[in-house]
Parts: structure tokens; sequence; C-alpha cells
């Protein structure tokens, strides 16, 4: 087997050992469809994670619409109640995989690193990450479910 080959076959092996496809609820799509969800690192559902630890999400969708701006929501559903989760730039266009405008019926991949706090409480929780267009209105909506340790 040549170098090249056996290196691009290690790194797709452990990066499909350190992320999954994750089931989700789509908890309001209006202007978009969600193809898939995948967070790293993560080999469980739900996912088990590690305060402290880099993460990264990996959301395939296609606009129903064109969007021209786009902002990133994420809340830690916590009894019963939205708790924001700041990420250091909510803006979607800029730094996390879409190029603004996104096309109507294009699928693109949203993708989301961020580090997870320290100060975070662990236990079970559903997180609830959003995609809102220009005038607040969802493009799409989902929510999986987490163990932070």
């Amino acid at each position: 087997m040549k170098p090249a080959i056996s290196l691009a076959l290690i790194i797709t092996v452990v990066t499909s050992i350190q992320a999954m496809k994750l089931n989700f609820t789509d908890c309001g799509s209006y202007l978009g469809e969600i193809h898939s969800l995948e967070v790293n690192p993560c080999t469980s559902d739900p996912c088990v994670l590690k305060r402290g630890d880099n993460m990264t999400s990996v959301i395939s969708f296609t606009p129903h619409e064109q969007v021209s701006a786009a902002k990133i929501d994420i809340n830690a559903i916590i009894a019963g109640s939205p708790i924001h989760v700041h990420i250091p730039n909510p803006n979607a266009c800029d730094g996390h995989g879409l190029k603004c405008p996104l096309e109507k019926g294009k699928k693109v991949e949203l993708v989301v690193s961020q580090v997870i706090r320290r100060s975070a409480p662990p236990g079970r929780y559903r997180i609830r990450t959003e995609l809102k267009e220009q005038y607040g209105i969802d493009v799409f909506c989902d929510e999986i479910r987490i163990h932070l340790t």
C-alpha cells in the first residue's frame, strides 16, 4: 500500500471513530431541512462530552429560500428552561463553512467548533441549535441529547 493511501485510510478511520451522526429532533425548521448532524468527538448517542474539551458540530441542511445573512443561536435545555450558550462568533456566514447568500435548494454544511467551558455543570441535557435568517426566522432548529462529564 502506498504511504499516501495508507495515511488517508488512517485519517478516515480515526475520524469515523471519533465522530458520529446523531439522532436529532427537528424543533422548528421553517425555511430549511436538516439532513444530518454529526458531533466530534462523539462515539455514542447520547453524545458524552467532557468539560474543557473541544467539540465540533457539522449540520448538513438545505435552505428552502435564499438566505442573505444568518445567526447561530445555541441553548442548553436544563429542567425545561433554555440557557444561552455563548459562541464567540454567532455570524454563520463568517468562519462556519457557509458562504452567504445561501442558495435556495443547495445542500450546505454549517460547522460550529468551540471549547466546552469547564464551569458548565455536569449532567444530561438537550442542546438546541437554531440557524436564524436575517429576519429572525428559523432556517433550521435541532435538538440533540448530551451527557456532560
